[in-house]
């Protein structure tokens, strides 16, 4: 094997130090590895119990001592000079140790040279408490790592140490460790990552960092930390990268790591925070970050203390209320606009503004209203829904006790779908209905749907609740008023929050959103948004994917991303060219398509208010219109992209793209 530089840095390391010497003996390392120590003007004993101990070790150590205290990243820099001729070279602190099988791991590798940067997996241990930490969000790879990849690696471990380095790729690009005295490693490692063309992934433990609570590093507080930060931040902000979204996840994941570092070490915890957000909202690779990402994360961030629970006069209901007997009860019990409800007896005052979401999911327009709520600085704001993506100050769990409160303290109510018959409000709360989509199928009373006797009756009751109806251009108006009998005082004439995010979106934003689902930025991308059909509920498994039928072929240089009901994807056959883009958003995938297909969806008024090429395939267009319905104006409107065969829709698609 080639020689393998291991550079330590110290500085008051006589507790540690031998301990770091100690693992690299038991490597069985004595022909492959030099040890370069560099001892940054140390008042303790370290370079004497160094140099009394070198007799017990079978590989060479070079010591070299610094006339004055520079910082970890001068001394670094100093070390990567004096390698001589060792093809790699791996960081380790003083206080840090290998695994015993480290040589044995990474010596095939190093003896290729054609690596870059070779990755491995690390945990901490901490000795004086036995306790070991193992990093969260670890990607799993083992083996060379893609373009795409090895940026969001930056997200797990972007410290110097866990990695090999190949001297000559470091010395010949000039990578060097910055002179602050923390997050010195960060612009090092950035740089050095986004710069290297060929990089690999250990999938296996091979280093152990040993945390000290009185280490030198940990004793940098409050603006001298704060400082560090800033400068480094503002030199990392210069890094290009390849993958903008890659970039997002590691600014976030910076800030969160200073957060975590500084605010606690500060006694104004909140003048801290908001000191360290005005630096980061600064910074040009921040300002590039679409704003519905952004609007997230500056509330999660923001999160100084927990939010307040709400009244205790809920609390006696918990375990009544999700009960599905008292909620059959209580759905008997209250009625529409009763003054006598539990409504009254959890009353407080009326300042919610709360989401229920479509099937109190975080998407389409409950979604992108919420968030342009939040930019405006709305605060009493709750959104009912399960998912992470809502900052948990923000989040009420369906059906609890909380989501009761906040609905009978609600000014107003946002809607996407019928809401739930048991949905009890206050007198005074205003109901605001954003439909989730166009009238394409029949619906309601221009339905044939058959429904539970009554159901249909409490459904139109409940319509007649909603103060506003938002929609869209005179078919969408006249449609809605037909099947649902709606008023026209209920009408408000209001772009879709969904389309005007999509509308509001530029080059920059598809571009970012391309590098979120790692995909090349040259790929033609085709979308598929197929309707569920309730004849799959008895063979969901005959449901072909578009590229399995015969003689169906992706045109040159496409993919194809398939966002098929849940129940479907399962039997999906994924891979190569065709992509699973369920955990996709439908928006953002509308906006970095070429082409949608579909069929009956109205996702295809969407695709065509953003100008994209539209394609439908309807081979059972008969079965449909008798089983299900559409209206009628649906093939006046689109007659010229309907398709009765997936060969003849690729053909056609394999035409329009090579007229553009």
């Amino acid at each position: 094997m080639d020689k393998l530089a291991i550079l330590i840095t110290c500085f008051n390391s006589e507790r540690f130090i031998l301990r770091s010497l100690d693992s690299i003996q038991l490597m069985n390392s004595s022909d492959n590895v030099n040890v370069y120590i560099y001892d940054d003007k140390s008042t303790d004993n370290t370079i004497p119990i160094i140099e009394a101990s070198m007799h017990n070790y079978n590989f060479p150590i070079k010591i070299i001592t610094g006339e004055k205290n520079v910082g970890p990243g001068v001394a670094r820099n100093i070390l990567i000079d004096s390698i001589n001729d060792e093809k790699y070279f791996v960081i380790c602190d003083s206080d840090d140790s290998f695994k015993s099988d480290f040589i044995d791991e990474v010596s095939p590798l190093i003896n290729k040279n054609f690596y870059d940067i070779i990755e491995f997996k690390h945990y901490y241990h901490n000795l004086t408490t036995n306790y070991i930490t193992i990093p969260k969000n670890y990607i799993e790879k083992h083996g060379k790592v893609s373009t795409f990849e090895k940026e969001f690696f930056l997200k797990n471990n972007f410290y110097s140490w866990g990695k090999l380095y190949r001297t000559e790729f470091i010395k010949d690009n000039n990578i060097r460790f910055a002179e602050y005295r923390l997050y010195e490693d960060t612009l090092f490692v950035f740089n050095a990552i986004t710069q290297s063309q060929n990089y690999y992934s250990i999938d296996k433990f091979l280093f152990v960092s040993h945390p000290e609570t009185n280490s030198e590093t940990r004793k940098i507080l409050g603006n001298e930390h704060i400082d560090c930060y800033s400068q480094a931040m503002k030199d990392v902000d210069g890094v290009e990268f390849k993958n903008s979204y890659a970039k997002k996840v590691i600014f976030f994941e910076l800030y969160n790591r200073c957060k975590r570092y500084a605010s606690k070490t500060n006694e104004n915890h909140n003048h801290t925070l908001k000191t360290l957000l005005d630096i980061w909202i600064n910074l040009n690779s921040v300002q590039n970050i679409p704003k519905s990402e952004m609007v997230i994360h500056e509330y999660s961030i923001n999160k100084f203390d927990k939010p307040k629970k709400p009244l205790l006069l809920y609390k006696p209901f918990k375990y009544l209320y999700n009960s599905k007997y008292v909620m059959r009860y209580v759905q008997k019990l209250y009625k529409n606009h009763t003054k006598f409800s539990q409504v009254k007896l959890l009353h407080h005052e009326y300042k919610y503004t709360v989401f229920h979401g479509f099937d109190y999911s975080f998407r389409g327009n409950s979604k992108y209203e919420f968030l342009r709520l939040l930019s405006e600085g709305v605060s009493d704001i709750k959104f009912v829904t399960e998912s992470t993506e809502v900052p948990e100050q923000f989040r009420v769990k369906p059906y609890s006790t909380a989501h009761i409160y906040f609905l009978a303290n609600a000014k107003k109510v946002y809607l996407e779908s019928y809401e739930e018959l048991n949905f009890v409000v206050n007198e005074h709360t205003e109901l605001v209905q954003m439909w989730h989509g166009i009238p394409l199928k029949l619906m309601m009373l221009d339905s044939f749907e058959k429904s539970k006797p009554g159901v249909a009756q409490k459904k139109l009751n409940n319509m007649k609740r909603w103060n506003e109806f938002y929609y869209t251009g005179e078919y969408n108006k006249q449609k809605f008023k037909s099947a649902f009998a709606l008023n026209d005082s209920q009408f408000v004439e209001k772009t879709p929050p969904r389309l005007k995010f999509m509308q509001e979106c530029g080059d920059k934003e598809i571009q970012f959103y391309k590098d979120k689902y790692k995909i090349d930025k040259n790929k033609f991308i085709i979308s598929y948004f197929p309707t569920w059909r309730d004849s799959w509920k008895k063979n969901v498994k005959n449901t072909a994917g578009l590229l399995e039928h015969k003689n169906v072929i992706l045109p040159d240089n496409c993919i194809l991303i398939e966002k098929t009901h849940p129940y479907v994807s399962v039997n999906r056959k994924y891979g190569g060219k065709v992509i699973n883009g369920n955990s996709y958003d439908t928006e953002e995938l509308l906006l970095i398509s070429d082409v949608i297909i579909s069929d009956y969806s109205s996702i295809i008024f969407d695709a065509q208010e953003l100008g994209k090429k539209i394609f439908l395939l309807c081979k059972d267009m008969d079965d449909y219109k008798k089983n299900r319905g559409l209206y009628p104006e649906f093939e006046m409107m689109f007659k010229n992209d309907i398709y009765v065969s997936e060969f003849h829709l690729m053909s056609k698609i394999k035409e329009y793209k090579g007229t553009i």
